[in-house]
């Protein structure tokens, strides 16, 4: 939230800035001139107008920057997935959680033990999170799923729900006829079975990409359709003989291109639609198994780590995505280091 509000606010004030230089002599002269009473020096309306602009801009910067809100949310989103997908194969005692005839019961605990360190070490080394307060204790409402009671005397007493709240479990899909009778419960920490996982995590995650798919196909449509609008009008305002005004359409343009790119919406529709058919194909090849080939325990394996590796593949191409981004801001700073070492003269 706080990167989205600070994007939305730079792109504003980079618009704000054009229409004071277009709309320069219109201000001066309605906002008159401004005298310093200290120094005595006067500032004309377009002056003001664009050192406050000016001021604000460098503090949502600096804001940005302290907070880094981008790369932060991005990394510990990241180690939450992952512990999730880690949380399922525990459940369906799939993939490292397997358990032998002869092992022992600890064994998968072990391992679940080590993936939980194994992602608090990934929050601790890549979100900057030993220098805030993210290990505190928090209120009870942060904790969704309730398994464990509040310090005493920090948050409230986690309140019993009734076995039909326990979980958000209205997954249906056509697609997958087998899994609809079925009537499970979610209490995010029980050993579930194959079709169980197939209604609650494969189906969960599809209502997800879906219900956020046609939000962004409307918003890319929308800025598309601006921009083609902006650049048409920007042509008949030259035209019709207003060209300074050419430039605070180009800007806002410029702005809904930017604020796409933020947002990466094109690579976000490309994403969840090839998740979204890949998890298909899996519920589909999962329906035509008869319940004999259902119960094979290397297709219940075959089963969890597909969906798990499709799932952590969107995850790594989302993460990728912003890495490409930081890489290439990193490569223009050291190119643009490099050619001002070249201009130096050399000491003979």
């Amino acid at each position: 939230m706080i990167a989205k509000a600070c994007q939305l606010l730079l792109l504003f004030l980079g618009i704000a800035v054009v229409v004071v230089t277009v709309e320069t002599v219109a201000l001066d002269e309605a906002m008159g001139v401004t005298t310093v009473a200290e120094s005595g020096a006067q500032l004309k309306g377009s002056q003001l107008v664009t050192f406050c602009i000016s001021l604000v801009a460098t503090f949502v910067s600096a804001v940005q920057a302290f907070y880094n809100p981008v790369r932060r949310w991005q990394q510990v989103r990241d180690a939450t997935s992952e512990m999730q997908s880690i949380i399922w194969q525990y459940r369906t005692r799939t993939g490292p959680f397997k358990q032998g005839a002869g092992d022992s019961p600890s064994v998968s605990t072990q391992a679940l033990a080590e993936g939980v360190r194994r992602c608090n070490d990934a929050i601790m080394l890549s979100a900057d999170v030993q220098e805030t307060g993210f290990y505190q204790f928090y209120s009870s409402s942060v904790f969704k799923h309730g398994q464990r009671a509040p310090p005493p005397g920090k948050g409230k007493e986690p309140v019993d729900r009734p076995v039909q709240e326990a979980g958000s479990v209205d997954y249906t899909d056509p697609e997958a006829p087998s899994v609809q009778i079925l009537n499970c419960a979610d209490y995010h920490f029980a050993p579930v079975y194959p079709d169980e996982y197939v209604r609650l995590r494969i189906l969960g995650m599809l209502r997800f990409y879906r219900t956020r798919l046609p939000r962004y196909a409307r918003g890319k449509t929308a800025g598309q359709w601006t921009i083609m609008f902006g650049s048409v009008t920007g042509t008949l305002v030259a035209y019709l003989g207003f060209a300074p005004r050419v430039a605070i359409i180009s800007s806002f343009t410029a702005s809904v291109s930017a604020w796409m790119e933020f947002q990466s919406t094109a690579q976000k529709i490309s994403r969840y639609n090839a998740t979204i058919l890949a998890l298909k194909n899996l519920v589909l090849w999962w329906d035509s198994l008869n319940q004999v080939d259902k119960g094979s325990p290397v297709n219940i394996d075959k089963l969890v780590q597909m969906g798990e590796s499709l799932l952590n593949e969107e995850r790594g191409a989302w993460m990728s995505s912003g890495a490409s981004k930081d890489e290439e801001d990193d490569a223009t700073d050291k190119t643009a280091k490099d050619k001002g070492e070249d201009k130096k003269p050399k000491a003979e």
